[in-house]
C-alpha cells in the first residue's frame, strides 16, 4: 500500500486493470446471455435432468419448476415417471383409456411453452384421448425410440391408440450420427456444456432472480429476436444435396427402421411427424427445391420403409402468407410459439381424420 501511495502511477494502474477485469467479466456475461443459442442453454441450465439407462438422460420425476423463457414464466412438471404434464398433472388414472404416444426432442417436449400450449396435450385434449409426451430436449431419433420401447417394457402395448415419432429436421439427421457429442448430468441435474461450474452458477442466479430475468432476460429475448430478422440461415449445409451422403441417411434410415420394427412388432398404429426447421418457412431461399429437401430426403426414406407420415412444412409456408404471430419463437434457437403447436395439432387431427376414412 505505501509503495501505491509513493507511485501513483502504480496505483492508477492497479485500477485500471481492475475495471478493466470487471468490464471483460461483464461483457463475457452478456454475451453469455445474448448468445444464439441460449435458448438451448435455458433448458440445460435448468435442473430437471437425470441419468437414464435405456436413453442416457430423462426427466427428473415428481418436478415442479418455473423458470422464465422467451419473455414469460413457464412451468415444468413431471409425473412419477418423469413424462412431462400440464401444470397440476392430468385428471385420469384410467390405464385402460385410450393413449397417444408422442416420440421426439425439444420440440415435443414444448420449449419455451407451457404444456397445456403443446401439440401433444392439444391432440389429445381434442380428440380425448390420454397424451403420453415421451419427449426430451437433445434427444436423436435413436433415444427416442429407446424411450417408447422402456414405455412399452413398463406399460405394454394394449392401451395405445397411436405412436407418433417427431422428426425436427434441424438437426435430427446429424444427432442421428455416431460421432455426435455425449451430453452429461452433472449432480444438480443440469447437463453439462463445457462451461465453468462459475459460468453456469451466475447464469441460474440471472434466471432464478424476479428482478434480472425481467430487466436482463427480456432484454435477451428482444435482441435474440432482432438477430433472428437479421441473419441468413444458421444451417447452410442442411439445404446442399452434398449433405445428404451415405453416412447421414444411413443412420438416420437405421433408426426409423428400428421405430417400424418395435411398432410391428407391437401392432403399434404408428406414424412420423415431419417438423420443419424454421428457416424453412421464415428464410429465403434460392430454389424451393432447396428449402424442401430435408424433407423430401426423408419422406423417401419413410416411403421406402412404409411408415405412414406426414410433413408440415407446405402447411406451415401457407399459414405463414396469412401474418399473424410467427408460427416459431423468433429467436435462432427458438422453438414451436403457441400459435405454430396449435397449428401442429390441427395438422395431426386432420392426418389421422384422412387415414380413418380411407
Amino acid at each position: 500500500m505505501a509503495i501505491l501511495l509513493q507511485r501513483p502511477w502504480l496505483a492508477n494502474g492497479a485500477l485500471l486493470l481492475f475495471g478493466l477485469a470487471i468490464g471483460l467479466g461483464s461483457a463475457e456475461l452478456l454475451l453469455r446471455l445474448l448468445d444464439s443459442e441460449d435458448n438451448v442453454r435455458t433448458t440445460a441450465a435448468l435442473d430437471i435432468y437425470a441419468p437414464s439407462e435405456c436413453c442416457g438422460l430423462a426427466l427428473k420425476p415428481n418436478l415442479s419448476r418455473a423458470t422464465f423463457w422467451n419473455g414469460k414464466k413457464v412451468y415444468i412438471e413431471t409425473d412419477g415417471e418423469g413424462l412431462r404434464v400440464p401444470r397440476h398433472g392430468i385428471a385420469d388414472t384410467d390405464a385402460q383409456q385410450p393413449r397417444i404416444i408422442f416420440c421426439g426432442d425439444s420440440y415435443t417436449f414444448g420449449n419455451e411453452e407451457n404444456a397445456a400450449d403443446t401439440f401433444p396435450y392439444l391432440v389429445g385434449g381434442q380428440s380425448e384421448r390420454h397424451t403420453v409426451n415421451l419427449g426430451v430436449g437433445s434427444y436423436s431419433t435413436s433415444q427416442e425410440v429407446s424411450s417408447l420401447e422402456n414405455h412399452l417394457r413398463l406399460h405394454g402395448s394394449d392401451s395405445i391408440d397411436q405412436v407418433f415419432l417427431c422428426f425436427f429436421v434441424g438437426n435430427d439427421f446429424t444427432d442421428n450420427l455416431p460421432g455426435r457429442e455425449q451430453l452429461e448430468i452433472d449432480g444438480q441435474g443440469r447437463i453439462r456444456h463445457g462451461r465453468s461450474v462459475a459460468s453456469d452458477w451466475v447464469r441460474q442466479f440471472v434466471y432464478d432472480s424476479r428482478l434480472l430475468s425481467l430487466v436482463v432476460l427480456r432484454l435477451r429475448t428482444a435482441y435474440l429476436n432482432l438477430s433472428y430478422k437479421l441473419t441468413t440461415s444458421s444451417r447452410p449445409s442442411l439445404y446442399a444435396s452434398t449433405f445428404y451422403g451415405r453416412e447421414v441417411v444411413d443412420h438416420t434410415r437405421r433408426a426409423l427402421e428400428r421405430f417400424s420394427e418395435v411398432c410391428v412388432a407391437n401392432d403399434l398404429d404408428a406414424a412420423v411427424l415431419i417438423i420443419p426447421d424454421k428457416d424453412q418457412v421464415y428464410k429465403s431461399f434460392a430454389s424451393d427445391q432447396d428449402r424442401h429437401r430435408p424433407n423430401r430426403v426423408l419422406s423417401g426414406l419413410l416411403n421406402q420403409l412404409r411408415v405412414p407420415h406426414v410433413d408440415a412444412l407446405p402447411h406451415f409456408l401457407q399459414s405463414s402468407q396469412g401474418g399473424g404471430d410467427p408460427l416459431y419463437n423468433m429467436t435462432q434457437a427458438g422453438h414451436l410459439s403457441v400459435r405454430g403447436h396449435r397449428l401442429v395439432a390441427q395438422i395431426l387431427l386432420d392426418f389421422e381424420q384422412a387415414r380413418r376414412t380411407e
